[in-house]
This record gives C-alpha cells, sequence and structure tokens, in this order.
C-alpha cells in the first residue's frame, strides 16, 4: 500500500490512518504483515483493490475485481466497493463480464459491442426501459386432494392433478387457448408465463383458470435484470449493424 500511494507522492505519515481504514474496511486488518503470495486469492483479490485506492485519485479504474472469488467473498467486496465511493465520493470505474455485478454496484453503465458504445445510461432507468408485463402463475394441488370424495363430490370438469399427486397441469385446451390469447405464451405442465398487453390482462387471465377450476399457487410479475437488457442490447445493434452492412451492399 506504502508504494502505490508513494507513487502519488503519499507517504505513510500523512496517510497512515487512512491505510488502516481502509485494510480494516476490506477486511485486511489481521494480514498486513503478512505476505501477498500466501494470502488466499480472494484475500489477494481484496489487496489489488486497496492498493489502488490507497492512491487517493478521483477515480479508481477496476478491471474483472470480482473475478474468480467465491460467491460469499465476491458480496463482500460488492458492499464494501458499493459503500466506499457513495461515502468518500469517489468515482469506480468497474470493467466487467458479470452483470449482477455491474448492476449491484454501478449506478450507470456503459455498454460496448464491437468496439463501439451502443448503450450509456444509468443502471435503473435501463432496466425500466425493457420492463415488460409479463405474468408467471405456478398451479397447486386441487384442494382436499388425497381425502376420499365421491364423483358427484368433484367439481364438474374440474382438471386433477396427475397420478401420484402434484400440482395440477394446464389443459391442452386451455394451453391453446392462452397462446392464442397471450402470444408469446409459455406453458408447461402446472406453470404458464404470458406477456400482459394492458393492466386489464390480468382479468382475463384469472377468468380463465378460473373457469377450470384451476387452483393457483403463486403468482409472480417479472422485471428483467441487467444481464437480460445487456442481451437484448447488444442483440438489437448487431441487428442494426447487419442491416447497414446488408444496405450498403445493396447500394448501387
Amino acid at each position: 500500500m506504502r508504494f502505490f500511494a508513494g507513487l502519488n507522492g503519499l507517504g505513510l505519515a500523512e496517510r497512515g490512518s487512512e491505510f488502516a481504514q481502509l485494510l480494516e474496511r476490506f477486511g485486511l486488518a489481521d494480514k498486513k504483515n503478512v505476505e501477498v503470495r500466501r494470502l488466499s486469492q480472494g484475500m489477494k483479490q481484496k489487496t489489488s483493490v486497496v492498493c489502488a485506492l490507497a492512491r487517493r485519485t478521483p477515480i479508481v479504474f477496476l478491471d474483472e475485481p470480482t473475478l474468480g472469488l467465491d460467491v460469499e467473498t465476491s458480496l463482500e467486496l460488492r458492499d464494501t466497493l458499493r459503500s466506499y465511493s457513495r461515502e468518500e465520493g469517489r468515482t469506480v470505474v468497474v470493467s466487467s463480464h458479470d452483470m449482477d455485478v455491474v448492476q449491484q454496484v454501478c449506478s450507470r453503465v456503459i455498454i460496448m459491442s464491437n468496439g463501439r458504445v451502443v448503450t450509456d445510461d444509468s443502471v435503473a432507468h435501463l432496466i425500466d426501459l425493457f420492463r415488460t408485463r409479463t405474468c408467471t402463475v405456478k398451479l397447486g394441488a386441487q384442494a382436499g386432494e388425497g381425502q376420499q370424495q365421491s364423483p358427484q363430490q368433484q367439481p364438474p370438469q374440474a382438471a386433477t392433478s396427475p397420478a401420484g399427486g402434484g400440482p395440477v397441469e394446464i389443459p391442452p385446451e386451455l394451453a391453446a387457448v392462452l397462446s392464442e390469447e397471450f402470444a408469446p405464451a409459455e406453458v408447461s405442465g402446472s406453470t404458464v408465463k404470458v406477456t400482459l398487453a394492458d393492466s386489464r390482462s390480468i382479468y382475463r387471465l384469472m377468468d380463465l383458470l378460473k373457469a377450470e377450476q384451476l387452483p393457483i399457487e403463486e403468482i409472480d410479475y417479472g422485471a428483467p435484470d441487467l444481464e437480460q437488457v445487456f442481451l437484448e442490447i447488444v442483440r438489437r445493434a448487431a441487428a442494426g449493424a447487419n442491416e447497414g452492412a446488408s444496405g450498403e451492399a445493396t447500394r448501387p
């Protein structure tokens, strides 16, 4: 730390207490006298970050800071970087292929494809732009399953659970209706995922399930994560580039 800070003219006398705080913040205080080569991979990664921060530059560049870390250490490092940037008021630029890291650490994202910038926006705005009205419904078992019931007690035309119990499966006829009314719709066993055209579509979906007397166990309204947003942006950028190349090729 002293070496890297010294590159910017910062000595131990001026920054000694700050070095101690950095080591404490990143969980390295008890390792301050241990040779780096004897540290674990996670500790080495943290040490690299601490050495970069010790230089007190207004902007810090970190390349894949969580690469090769276990889940616990990766989450810990993300939280520490986020809080450090906020509390110290310093800009941290993270280069990463892990969109989970970018989403959790960064407030702004720049996406590049084929050497050019295709997006420069806030993480929150990008996710909101690509938010879709998706709804996933999971069915449960029929009420009273496992109890002996006479045919007269069974609800008329009610869907039944498969042999051996478990969630009710969506009838093929209903699956066809859902695929037609909520295209694209994904129906698999006891789960259906649909895209809602507007806020009223959910009532139509519930009416269709109710008509078949299907027991609903869970309803989930999906929201995209940054990885899905990244893939869609890159896909659109590639499609636009291909269209442009095609136009150039056909130009007389």
